[in-house]
């Protein structure tokens, strides 16, 4: 587990303190799914729909600070927009290596198809003609 709800993140409101538990579930669903051989499409799926959980998230805030008229409303707002920048971030970042794996698996690709027809191929009519002894 990545991180454990506890007090030191109850801010009184059940309604945000409960969304605040979601996220922070979220988070370590996502963190554990690192560790496994999971689909690079299923990651940045999983990291799309939290990262619009949190946006749904933040415009709720928001709306809040706007109607009580919080005083802190423009910095606690740049304050979400560095965190969308870090979901951006990392979705751009798992793009790139989308992106570094397509290109080595057609390398491994071409690779393999190489040594099957050349190499393999080239062994297979050296032992027809040169049948091992037992």
């Amino acid at each position: 587990m990545l991180i454990e709800w506890d007090a030191s993140f109850e801010t009184g409101d059940q309604k945000n303190d409960d969304e605040h538990k979601y996220i922070i579930c979220r988070l370590n669903e996502i963190w554990a799914q690192i560790g496994h051989d999971n689909d690079h499409d299923d990651m940045e799926k999983w990291i799309l729909e939290y990262c619009n959980y949190y946006i749904r998230h933040f415009h709720s805030e928001e709306d809040l600070m706007v109607r009580a008229k919080y005083p802190d409303y423009q910095v606690h707002k740049l304050r979400h927009l560095a965190i969308i920048e870090c979901f951006d971030s990392i979705l751009i970042r798992l793009d790139v290596v989308k992106s570094i794996l397509r290109d080595e698996v057609r390398g491994l690709v071409l690779t393999i198809s190489d040594h099957m027809k050349n190499e393999d191929r080239r062994l297979a009519r050296f032992v027809r003609e040169h049948p091992p002894t037992r």
